[in-house]
């Protein structure tokens, strides 16, 4: 497979660019069609945007790989080895496991796969800002298009930045099969302009249901300009950083302000909203009005792409895959998710739940039958599940032509909900404190369905006198397993103590996983290695800090 290696700069993903989706919002992709015979029409601008898009959940890359971004691998990456989720260490597949256990290194698979579909991601785009504006079409659609791609590509360079710091810079579909890491400073600003120039040029709303418009680039923005902001102010990974991978040259108060700019755009003139009902976010049969807060999701199943999320091997409910919609169990809360939460907090009971053990109790949702979960046991917390992402009774999502192992709801990776907790953090930062809280109360006023009592009990509950630390935990309630906790740990310079304090006792999770995860942190962790095989076929790329090849 080492023939193989030189993905992200080779062009050979144009031949397969289309041929995984099937059917992006009704589009039917080409398979295998060589870059020369492409590009020629606005029907094949159209496919090459649905093959882009195609990537945030496709099964492989040219045969490699298996839902490794949104699909699945993404997950393990984003969600687990924090005060949050941890991975169950007695599930048979090892390979996830290193990344909640901080045993992660440059040969571990997933990591190795994330970084090829990513880069997949990027060739893509590169294709299509490079070959679509020689094609003869509406220019106004060509230039929607263009901002989508825009879009996508700073999207991917955004989270390469995250994952591995400095980077290879790719912006063209030109061959070059060895070159160098940029720094984190140059990825950051390629994933910054990318995104703003998706934010200049794009609608208020893309005219296709849950694709890129001005607010997703503006919310990625904000994300950017907080992460920098925050990691500098923080003086994130100082006693490692390197010519590649470090926060000098960030401008604190520019990246906040800008930041605070955007999040309060969004805020005052996006028309997106808290939708009332908390667990309708993360339903199927309830995505559509889940669409209001979602400013940029990955779309699964009918509706969207025909790909799929492996939600049996994430967070949700443990059961049975086959009859009650249930996971595998590979992904776990720990009990400080639990004990962040107030009882008067309905996050609470539909976040932190049991086992799902039923084929006969279920509730109907919009038509379509979701079996309960047990409730917790509070006593042992042998059943301790995280209940916010539940399937469909596989039954019925059979009938409608669904595998029962398929995973068809929506992720959202950004949302309104999250976009009023940045521009509270943000607030804060400003000096307005008052305004901060009044933000953090509107995420509250939900969580206690709108019942005042309920409300005022919480926010005494929550209260902090350190407001970031209130904001981090409220973060976490309302955002679990969304894949930010370890980003909002790292840039608030927080992952070390946070690993270092997790209790090992009370819930099974704790108990069997958190000794491994102690003995195994380090700080210099922060940052993923860059894989092996990458570095094997081009040795101008160098490892991160720590890690040897």
């Amino acid at each position: 497979m080492k023939n193989k290696l030189y993905i992200l700069i080779s062009s050979s993903f144009l031949l397969t660019a289309m041929s995984s989706c099937n059917g992006y919002l009704d589009e039917t992709p080409y398979s295998f069609v060589a870059p020369e015979n492409f590009f020629e029409s606005a029907t094949d601008a159209e496919l090459a945007l649905t093959g882009l898009y195609d990537i945030l959940n496709t099964p492989n890359v040219q045969g490699q790989g298996n839902h490794h971004l949104w699909g699945r691998g993404m997950h393990y990456l984003t969600a687990i080895g924090n005060d949050e989720l941890v991975a169950n260490n007695t599930a048979p597949e090892i390979d996830y496991i290193a990344y909640s256990n901080y045993t992660y290194h440059p040969g571990t698979e997933t990591g190795t796969y994330v970084w090829i579909f990513l880069y997949a991601g990027i060739n893509r785009a590169n294709y299509i800002l490079e070959r679509v504006p020689n094609i003869e079409m509406d220019e106004g659609r060509k230039n929607e298009i263009l901002a989508e791609a825009h879009f996508l590509r700073g999207l991917f360079y955004f989270y390469t930045g995250f994952f591995w710091g400095g980077v290879p810079i790719v912006t063209t579909t030109e061959v070059v099969e060895k070159t160098g890491r940029n720094t984190l400073e140059e990825v950051m600003a390629q994933s910054k302009n990318d995104l703003q120039f998706a934010y200049d040029h794009l609608q208020e709303r893309n005219m296709k249901s849950g694709r890129a418009n001005k607010y997703s680039a503006a919310g990625m923005l904000a994300k950017l300009y907080l992460y920098l902001g925050t990691s500098k102010k923080n003086n994130v990974g100082s006693a490692f950083s390197n010519e590649l991978n470090n926060f000098d040259w960030v401008n604190v108060e520019e990246c906040l302000t800008k930041a605070s700019q955007l999040c309060q755009e969004i805020y005052d003139q996006s028309d997106y909203r808290l939708i009332d009902n908390y667990a309708y976010l993360f339903l199927a049969a309830t995505e559509e009005e889940a669409r209001n807060e979602h400013i940029f999701l990955v779309q699964a199943g009918p509706g969207g792409s025909n790909e799929h999320i492996l939600s049996a091997y994430l967070s949700g409910p443990t059961g049975n895959v086959v009859t009650n919609g249930g996971t595998y169990g590979r992904l776990r809360p720990l009990i400080e998710l639990y004990n962040k939460y107030d009882a008067a907090d309905g996050r609470m009971t539909n976040n932190m739940v049991g086992s799902i053990q039923t084929t006969t109790q279920f509730v109907m949702i919009n038509n379509i039958p979701y079996f309960v979960p047990a409730a917790l046991n509070t006593n042992t917390f042998a059943n301790y599940n995280l209940g916010k992402y539940r399937e469909a009774d596989p039954e019925n999502k059979t009938s409608r032509g669904i595998p029962n192992w398929a995973g068809e709801t929506d992720f959202g990776i950004i949302r309104f909900g999250d976009i009023v907790l940045m521009l509270a953090e943000l607030k804060f930062y400003e000096g307005n404190e008052l305004g901060a809280r009044e933000l953090i109360r509107e995420i509250r006023a939900r969580a206690s369905e709108y019942d005042n009592n309920r409300l005022e009990q919480i926010t005494q509950a929550y209260y902090k006198i350190d407001f970031i630390e209130e904001l981090l935990d409220e973060r976490s309630r309302e955002l679990c397993a969304e894949g930010w906790r370890r980003f909002d740990l790292i840039r608030l310079n927080k992952l070390g103590e946070t690993v270092r304090g997790l209790q090992t006792t009370t819930a099974v999770m704790n108990i069997q996983n958190v000794p491994e995860i102690k003995a195994n942190y380090e700080d210099f962790k922060i940052w993923y290695p860059i894989p092996r095989r990458e570095i094997e076929l081009n040795p101008l790329l160098t490892q991160n800090f720590g890690y040897t090849n």
